[in-house]
């Protein structure tokens, strides 16, 4: 099986989901979840002075979420296109 055949393969099973709960699942929970994580993971780390904390990792969470929004849409639309206008 080639990389486009397993693309192909993978992208049936993303399709079957709708691009709501792909767009939940991958742009707002993983892409928004994990870097929202890694950055209070980082700021933890790295900066002793946490007066501001709290409302810095809200901000950075709902931007991450609404990068993650974008890009899961647009990975959504270009799989349609890739895959099922051929």
């Amino acid at each position: 099986m080639n990389n486009i055949e397993k693309e192909k393969e993978i992208w049936s099973k993303q399709k079957t989901m709708g691009k709501k709960k792909f767009v939940l699942i991958y742009g707002v929970l993983i892409f928004g979840g994990i870097s929202s994580l890694v950055y209070f993971i980082l700021t933890k780390l790295f900066i002793s002075n946490l007066s501001n904390i709290i409302v810095n990792i809200i901000t950075y969470t709902i931007i991450m979420i609404l990068i993650g929004v974008f890009l899961s849409n647009k990975i959504w639309n270009a799989n349609v296109k890739k895959f099922e206008n051929k």
